[in-house]
């Protein structure tokens, strides 16, 4: 006899004529699952003839269910390159257990495995890839990871199972698949704070064309990048390998006062070289260039003076490839990049003697996030932040040896940290990521 009148409530009678004998089960019952869920079972006022049943168990029923959660894989970005990050989301089907791991693999045109990817909600996971040198398409499939009933995922996403990287040439600034003289005009125009591209990428540039310039892997973009790209365009190299090692070796510039003129002369190979400094009291004039075979870009800004030169065909040994006019007495520091060798020259105008920095002033990291570091001062420095616009947007002072910049609140692009210690104006250049 079955009483399944009050709900939640099962009573249940048997009797026989025959007495029951031996052991085993006497009664089973069997359940229609409504619904996924956890069901607890007690039992009471159980009766074996007249005799209570004392030693009662209660049990759990649990009602899983047996389909694998699947995921649809989107991206952040449709055009993917060198030196982005890419973020790769993974929208699951249902719920998915926090203890057991999401694993990410990527194989084709890069090859990733078991990369563990970040938890947002019980539905979707992320993984921030950082796109390498590479080309073609990527195949993405999921490693691990279940449901909260332990299913294991399906490998495959129902959706964006892949993603392409686009080629990366470098030289191509412009990215039309060829590398022109024009590319090579961009980066020199870029190394002197200008904005080649207002329209199609302002400043500062994506990273993917900043690495296409930056042929040369050192620093920023400089012109020495720009006159290897003029280089390739003319086919005097055939690819950027070993680009800094070659040029850095036995190349200088001399600067002299000459006639109310400094005078700049070229010493070896001299491929690419950029000239910055802070002009506070006007006395320097528009920049010429001396040298045909030289491309060049000049960036006056207030009181922010820069000059980028770049040729395919290094100058003749000693050879005068630029003169600025100069008015006034007084002494000017002179931040140069000559090839991929950076170089401090003060110039007394009073005398016409010039001074080498010896002791060189670094900043790092560069390109800076939150905080640039200082090493090498000597005595109390004044520091100061410049914009590409000649604009002063932080200034300090430092008396110890070394130290650092807070730069978190700078937007994106290229600046110029003045050093003023022991009478010389030390001009240095760096980006804010």
């Amino acid at each position: 006899m079955v009483n399944d009148q009050t709900a939640g409530h099962l009573s249940v009678g048997y009797m026989h004529t025959t007495a029951i004998t031996g052991t085993g089960e006497i009664t089973i019952l069997q359940f229609n699952a409504l619904g996924l869920d956890t069901t607890s079972l007690s039992l009471s006022n159980a009766y074996l003839n007249s005799t209570p049943v004392t030693d009662l168990m209660p049990g759990i029923v649990i009602i899983t269910e047996t389909a694998p959660p699947t995921a649809v894989i989107t991206y952040s970005d449709t055009a993917v390159r060198f030196a982005d990050t890419l973020l790769i989301s993974a929208s699951f089907s249902e719920a998915m257990d926090p203890a057991v791991l999401v694993l990410l693999n990527l194989e084709g045109a890069h090859s990733l495995m078991d990369a563990e990817m970040t938890r947002l909600d019980e539905l979707t996971y992320s993984y921030l890839f950082p796109v390498p040198r590479a080309g073609g398409e990527v195949i993405v499939t999921l490693g691990n990871g279940t449901d909260l009933w332990g299913n294991p995922v399906v490998p495959d996403p129902t959706e964006g199972g892949s993603f392409s990287i686009i080629p990366f040439i470098a030289g191509d600034v412009d990215d039309d698949g060829v590398i022109l003289a024009y590319d090579a005009a961009l980066t020199l125009q870029y190394s002197v704070g200008m904005d080649p591209l207002p329209l199609q990428d302002p400043m500062p540039w994506e990273s993917w064309r900043d690495s296409t310039a930056n042929v040369d892997g050192t620093g920023g973009i400089t012109a020495h990048d720009a006159g290897m790209i003029l280089q390739y365009s003319a086919g005097i190299i055939s690819d950027f390998s070993g680009a800094s090692l070659k040029s850095a070796s036995g190349t200088y510039i001399i600067m002299e006062l000459v006639d109310h003129h400094l005078v700049f002369y070229s010493h070896g190979e001299l491929l690419g070289f950029n000239l910055n400094t802070v002009d506070n009291q006007g006395m320097l004039g528009i920049p010429v260039i001396l040298n045909e075979d030289f491309m060049s870009a000049v960036n006056i800004s207030g009181n922010n003076f820069r000059v980028g030169l770049c040729t395919a065909y290094p100058a003749p040994e000693g050879t005068a490839v630029m003169k600025i006019p100069v008015s006034g007495s007084g002494q000017l520091t002179f931040h140069m990049m000559v090839n991929t060798v950076e170089r401090v020259l003060s110039m007394d105008l009073a005398t016409g003697m010039t001074k080498m920095d010896r002791s060189p002033i670094e900043i790092y990291p560069n390109p800076a996030l939150d905080r640039l570091k200082i090493r090498g001062l000597s005595g109390t420095a004044a520091l100061g932040i410049i914009n590409i616009h000649g604009q002063l947007l932080l200034s300090t002072r430092m008396e110890t040896e070394s130290g650092e910049l807070d730069v978190s609140a700078l937007s994106p692009g290229v600046y110029m940290i003045t050093i003023q210690m022991e009478g010389e104006n030390i001009v240095k250049r760096f980006i804010k990521k």
